[in-house]
């Protein structure tokens, strides 16, 4: 819509002369990896939240509390917060002076929930005060107050697209305005959320078996685990449905994520962001329908779209809803096909926006993103010099450039903006992860340990503990410092989270420097046992055997994880692991 800020709509239909859709805000959605993030100011500070309509009530980690300056208190004691990872009981802080679509809003309340969110999440209370559009792969969702509309069809986007009018399904309690709808698996009729905090679709297990999958079954794969509010980590498995329906759409043989327990018990299945990227969705709470298109490409399978069950390639997807009228709209519209597996697209959208707003920072770090998923590594390069050039203090602008630098062997470069970076994060953010992984290809250990010591101080009662661990579990090994105490790192995880494959290759990895091969060979099978193609496992399962005698089953180890991994080899020399054949 070409209007401002508030402006009116006016449908005409048979059934209603004239339905005004007035048009109370409109959000600028800029896909951040798959969260829909939106530019806010929180008492004068200019950020971005995540539009979340899978939670009822704003909220945010104690981290970006802390970083915002937010003062903590007590939530009232009937306040739980029921997440993937079970039950969290909350604070609450009020955000004075809370700015969105070029309103300032007092008083602004917010759950803090642990540090397992990433960001601040806005939720139903906004969302759902208005009828809400999401449009996210054009990066727009409005928020509508209608006139007159009861009975007109309020896709006033479809023009000649199939439009399916679906029943907005009720909640638990009448102020419940969760999106809930039906839809079909495998056949079977079931309940579905629409979640756009999701940033993927997921099926509960029991619904799952529903369904008649079978999760024992080699056909389903075991995927990481999917973490959330509360403590308790997810395991979860690829699976290819026979068909999922919804309205009027079928989709056949499209591969889902299912999880090992739904967090909501009204809803078999979450439609998360994925979903929404390829449709666009209006949820009228006025009417109580839910109003869908579908703008082509994959459903589910993002990560795969030759997964995505016959649908149209990203390339050729028709979200056009003409043409962007300015810079920000081909920013927020390449980031959305980005999001999607159109890096072609992506491309030339913010190339379009650079050419209009060449001083924007973000559009060039996000034109470098693309760069990279096409493997173009020197066009990236120069994209990223313009944006740290033009916002020398946005860590995460430094921390990109200094993994692409890597990527080009400058390691000076590359050691000069993890230095830089490490000086803008906030001890104990789980941004600090980033620049572990830096430092560890820059054979900085010692940085490193430092850095995780915060981040697992601050986050010891987060789901993602035992992976933190780990991490640090594995640092030791790799410095080949503190073996006792990577040890009891590794242990504790393993207890917390059991023996995922990556935590028995940390535990393989000291018992190597221990010398207790056979213990390490012991761990290296049995994650290879769990995921075949684990490259480390298998290189260093080899170097195990050789040192034990055992030359040409470790050569042949070797062998195939150089098939898999071709510089393994150069990533364990670094580590003192020197290549035997």
């Amino acid at each position: 819509m070409a209007c401002g800020l508030f402006c009116a709509l006016t449908i005409v239909s048979p059934a209603a002369a004239e339905c005004r859709l007035g048009r109370v805000a409109q959000l600028a959605v800029t896909m951040e990896g798959r969260l829909a993030t939106v530019p806010i100011t929180v008492n004068g500070k200019q950020t971005r939240f995540a539009l979340d309509s899978g939670a009822f009530l704003n909220v945010m980690s104690q981290a970006r509390a802390k970083e915002l300056g937010l003062p903590l208190q007590a939530a009232p004691s009937e306040f739980t917060v029921v997440g993937v990872g079970g039950a969290a009981v909350p604070q609450k802080t009020t955000i004075k002076s809370f700015g969105i679509a070029g309103v300032d809003i007092k008083n602004v309340g917010f759950l803090v929930v642990g540090n397992s969110l990433d960001t601040g999440y806005i939720g139903l209370n906004l969302l759902a005060s208005f009828d809400t559009e999401y449009d996210l792969a054009n990066g727009n969702v409005n928020l509508f107050a209608p006139k007159e509309c009861e009975n007109t069809n309020l896709a006033y986007w479809a023009r000649d697209k199939a439009v399916s009018v679906i029943d907005w399904l009720p909640g638990d309690y009448s102020n419940d305005k969760h999106l809930y709808v039906q839809v079909r698996i495998n056949g079977k009729t079931m309940r579905a959320m629409l979640d756009t905090g999701a940033s993927i679709s997921t099926l509960n297990r029991t619904a799952a078996e529903k369904a008649g999958l079978d999760l024992s079954d080699s056909s389903a794969q075991p995927d990481e685990a999917i973490t959330g509010i509360g403590s308790k980590a997810r395991r979860s498995w690829n699976v290819r449905l026979a068909s999922f329906g919804i309205g009027g759409e079928e989709i056949r043989n499209a591969t889902i994520r299912v999880m090992d327990a739904g967090f909501d018990p009204l809803s078999d299945m979450v439609l998360g962001a994925d979903f929404f990227l390829a449709h666009h969705v209006l949820a009228s709470y006025t009417q109580r329908l839910i109003y869908l298109t579908y703008n082509g490409g994959p459903v589910f399978s993002l990560d795969n779209p030759a997964s995505a069950g016959g649908a149209r390639p990203a390339e050729d997807i028709d979200t056009l809803a003409g043409e962007p009228d300015d810079a920000d709209a081909y920013a927020r519209r390449g980031a959305a096909r980005l999001t999607r597996g159109d890096s072609v697209g992506a491309i030339g959208d913010l190339t379009q926006a650079i050419r209009k707003k060449p001083d924007t920072a973000n559009y060039h770090y996000m034109r470098a993103t693309a760069h990279l998923a096409r493997h173009d590594a020197a066009a990236a390069a120069v994209d990223f010099d313009s944006a740290v050039k033009l916002a020398p203090t946005e860590s995460r602008f430094l921390i990109a450039r200094s993994f692409n630098r890597l990527s080009q062997n400058d390691k000076t470069g590359a050691l000069a903006d993890a230095e830089a970076a490490s000086a803008l994060i906030p001890a104990g953010s789980l941004e600090n992860l980033k620049l572990v992984a830096l430092f560890d290809q820059l054979q900085k250990p010692e940085r490193s340990l430092k850095m995780l010591d915060e981040v697992i101080r601050l986050h010891a009662e987060d789901p993602l503990l035992g992976e933190l661990l780990n991490a640090r579990c594995w640092t030791r090994g790799a410095a080949n410092v503190e073996l006792d105490m990577a040890m009891a790192d590794c242990a504790k995880a393993i207890r917390r989270d059991g023996a995922r494959p990556s935590y028995l290759d940390s535990r393989a990895l000291i018992y190597l420097r221990q010398k207790n091969y056979p213990a390490a060979i012991a761990d290296y099978d049995a994650a290879l046992a769990q995921q075949p193609g684990l490259a480390s496992s298998l290189y260093m399962r080899g170097w195990a055997r050789q040192a034990i005698g055992q030359n040409e089953a470790g050569a042949e180890d070797m062998a195939n994880a150089r098939k898999q991994t071709p510089d393994i080899a150069d990533k364990f020399a670094r580590y003192g692991f020197n290549t035997k054949s």
